[in-house]
Formats: structure tokens, C-alpha cells, sequence
């Protein structure tokens, strides 16, 4: 029989995407601080070496003869807008020594005088209304003060660009690491499916512990757990199991006791008054001794005892058998088959439970159909009571169920054991109106 699928609920954390989540966003967040820290560390080395430049240009002017620029007739222009966003916008202006501006390259804006406390240093200048980077320095052998300045937008246009860059990475990186996270967890979480797996294909009397082989250490503990409590439960089912079939086996002798007692008794006594007594004894001795019977059997269903061997069987057969000699049944059987699987004694039990339950409460006409189908058979009993109210075709099923019009004596078990049977041969059993015959039609399928 397989075992049952166990429905998941959804409103419950799912521990896959817990670590899924923590995966991606880790990976996110590390994404995001390396671009961080790569645009800034762009940004440092790029103002470095420009700086490096502006100082190198510097001093290559200061060995230029820089008193021509005493001469020149400078007049002040507008500095050239750059043709591309990468292009440099550089220049230059000489002072002498009394301060007094001697030339000024027409790419740059007039800034003011660095004053001696500026020379040999690389810093920001206002000039035109733009921020620029200057490097200023005195000739050695004049004294004219050089400085150079920089507009740093290609400086600003790269680092922005490598920005740009990530951002637009951003759209392929986080659905690639969103899946690759899936991926890992999902191969990281495969011993934890193979466990889940392992246990719901256990069986309720499976006494096998779970192998710890290819189990992670962070889950051999729980495996350990798992297979404490089985043996624990084990041992629990048999004592129970050994208890019930020692308190029937000891009940059966006195029992047995009882009811020769009473029938000898009864075949010695012409009195009235006795009789009456006795043979209720006898009646109720030997539902007693059924209901024993019933209750070994459930127990062994329950405890998953191997006493009943599946064999290749005939269904229709087995029925012809239990229906045989009695008047008040039709049985609609196919004349050979259909061929099965099965347990022919428990399959015989179920029957006999089912027309026990249909006399008790179902009228006096019966209706036994044996169904082949392609995975199995089918077995129909059908009675002509009153039927089984909707709100009850599942409850009738429970151990010691008794219907609220139920009149006729019984224990109640005789249904659960045919639920049982169906159960272990892969199948079910339910109630539902009759189709022939005006009551109930109880249905078992076996697989």
C-alpha cells in the first residue's frame, strides 16, 4: 500500500525560502558594497593620477623660459567648452613675482592668485563659476608662479559610467543570483527531501531504523531522534498487541466454559423460567466470543501482522464460497475471475462482515456484485433497509460506530475491520446509496 501523501501548509515558514532569501540577499548585499567600494576606489584613482598629471605638467611649464610671458599681451576669453564628455579641458596661468597675471591660456577661467601658502599643493579652485582642480608651483629660476587647472567632468563622467555599469548589471545579477540561489538551496536541502522522503514511506509498523549513511552531521541528531521514537513506539505496539491477544486468549477458556455450561444446563431443564435465562446466556456468550474474535482480527490489520499471505486469487470465487447455501442473497459474479492479488481470508472476512452488517440492518433481501476493473475488483453488498444518512457514511467506518437509528444488536467493529482489509489491499471501502435494492450499498475496493 502506499503510503499516504502528506499535504503541505502553506501557512507555515518555509525553511527553502528562508535560506533562499538569505542567500540572495547576502549575495546582493556583497554585490552592492563591491560596487560601492569600486566606484569609490575608481573614483580615488582616477583623481590620483589626474592629479599626478597636473602636478607633472606643472613643473614640465616651470622649465619652460617663462619670462616671455612678461611680454605677452594677454586678453582674457571665455574657456573652450570640451568636444566630448571625455575630453580634458586643461590650461595654464603664469604670475610674477609682484602677483601681477602674465598669461592665462584661453581654456581656462581667470582664477586668483594661490598665494605662497598654495604652491606645491593640489587643491579646488572656484573660477568662472565651475569648481576646478589646480596645481600651483614657483619657477626656480625666475619666480614666476605657474598654476594649472583641470576641469575634472571626464574624471566624473567615467566614475559615473562604471556606476551606470553596475546599475545596469544589477538587472542581470539579481535575477541570475535569485535562480542560483534556488539551485544551491535546492541541491543543499536534497538530504533533507531524501529524510522526508524516507520517513512518510514508512509504514506504521515499520521497525527499521533510518540509515545514517549520506546524512549530513547537522541532521544526525534529528535521524537518531526519529529512530528512538520508532523503537519506543515499536515496543509500545507490542506490548499492547501482546496484552490484547493474552487477555483474548484468556478470556476465550472461561468463555467457552460458560456456554457449555449454559447449553448443558439448558438440554437438562424443562422449566420456563430457566431456559429463558439460559439460552440469553448462550447468546450473549457467543457475541462475546465474536466480538474477541473482531477485536483480534483488528489488531492484527493494526499492527500490520504478516499472518495472511496475498496470493494470486479468484474474487468472484471467494464470494460464491461466502455466499454459499444462503437464500436471501443475490450474487452477480462474473462465471471465472476477475484474477487478483490478494488475501483470500481477509478478503472472505471482509464479505462475511458486510453481509453480517447488511442481515443485521439492511431488511431481508441482499444483492452481492463482484466487479472486475483493470487494477483490481470491486465487491458491492447491497441491502434493503433503510440506508445510511449522508452525515454518517464516513463515521460508520470508526471503531465501535453505531448508527442513532441503529436497533440491532453488534460491536460496531465488523465495518472497520472491511475498512481495514480494503486499506491493506491498496483500496477503500465507502457507503452510498443502493442502486438496485432500495437501502445501502456498501463498496470495497481492492487494488
Amino acid at each position: 500500500m502506499a503510503p499516504a501523501t502528506v499535504p503541505r501548509n502553506t501557512e507555515q515558514p518555509s525553511l527553502r525560502r528562508r535560506i533562499g532569501l538569505a542567500v540572495a540577499a547576502t549575495a546582493i548585499l556583497v554585490w552592492l558594497l563591491g560596487a560601492v567600494v569600486t566606484v569609490w576606489i575608481a573614483w580615488q584613482e582616477t583623481g590620483e593620477v589626474l592629479d599626478g598629471q597636473l602636478e607633472q605638467t606643472a613643473r614640465f611649464i616651470a622649465t619652460l623660459p617663462t619670462e616671455e610671458f612678461e611680454e605677452y599681451d594677454h586678453q582674457l576669453t571665455p574657456p573652450r567648452r570640451a568636444q566630448s564628455r571625455y575630453e580634458p579641458v586643461l590650461g595654464f596661468q603664469v604670475w610674477s613675482r609682484e602677483g601681477r597675471l602674465l598669461f592665462a591660456s584661453p581654456d581656462v577661467a581667470p582664477a586668483p592668485h594661490p598665494g605662497t601658502g598654495a604652491l606645491n599643493v593640489t587643491r579646488d579652485v572656484g573660477a568662472g563659476g565651475a569648481t576646478w582642480r589646480a596645481h600651483a608651483l614657483a619657477a626656480d629660476r625666475t619666480g614666476h608662479v605657474i598654476q594649472v587647472q583641470e576641469r575634472r567632468q571626464p574624471a566624473a563622467h567615467f566614475v559615473a559610467h562604471v556606476a551606470e555599469t553596475f546599475a545596469r548589471s544589477a538587472l542581470v545579477f539579481i535575477p541570475l543570483v535569485a535562480v542560483l540561489a534556488g539551485l544551491a538551496v535546492r541541491h543543499v536541502l536534497r538530504p533533507i527531501d531524501r529524510l522526508r522522503g524516507e520517513v512518510a514511506a514508512r509504514g506504521p509498523h515499520t521497525e527499521a531504523p533510518i540509515q545514517r549513511a549520506g546524512v549530513p552531521q547537522e541532521m544526525t541528531g534529528l535521524v537518531e531522534s526519529i529512530n528512538d521514537l520508532a523503537a519506543r513506539h515499536a515496543r509500545l505496539l507490542g506490548t499492547v498487541r501482546r496484552f490484547s491477544e493474552d487477555a483474548a486468549h484468556e478470556m476465550r477458556t472461561p468463555l467457552a466454559a460458560i456456554r457449555a455450561h449454559a447449553q448443558a444446563a439448558l438440554g437438562d431443564t424443562d422449566d420456563d423460567w430457566l431456559r429463558g435465562p439460559l439460552a440469553q446466556i448462550m447468546a450473549e456468550s457467543t457475541r462475546l466470543a465474536a466480538l474477541l474474535d473482531q477485536l483480534l482480527l483488528l489488531g492484527q490489520l493494526d499492527h500490520g501482522d504478516h499472518e495472511f499471505p496475498f496470493e494470486p486469487c479468484d474474487v468472484g470465487a471467494l464470494a460464491r464460497s461466502a455466499v454459499a447455501g444462503a437464500r436471501d442473497v443475490e450474487l452477480v459474479a462474473p462465471p471465472a475471475g476477475p484474477q487478483m492479488r490478494c488475501a483470500p481470508l481477509l478478503v472472505r472476512a471482509a464479505l462475511e462482515n458486510l453481509l453480517a452488517n447488511a442481515r443485521k440492518h439492511g431488511g431481508g433481501r441482499l444483492r452481492v456484485e463482484v466487479l472486475p476493473d483493470a487494477t483490481g475488483a470491486t465487491l458491492a453488498v447491497e441491502d434493503d433497509g433503510a440506508g445510511v444518512a449522508a452525515a454518517e457514511r464516513e463515521a460508520v467506518f470508526a471503531p465501535f460506530y453505531r448508527g442513532a437509528g441503529a436497533r440491532a444488536s453488534g460491536s460496531g467493529l465488523g465495518l472497520s475491520i472491511v475498512a481495514r482489509i480494503a486499506a491493506l489491499h491498496g483500496g477503500r471501502a465507502w457507503v452510498e446509496p443502493a442502486r438496485t435494492l432500495a437501502g445501502a450499498r456498501f463498496v470495497v475496493a481492492l487494488r
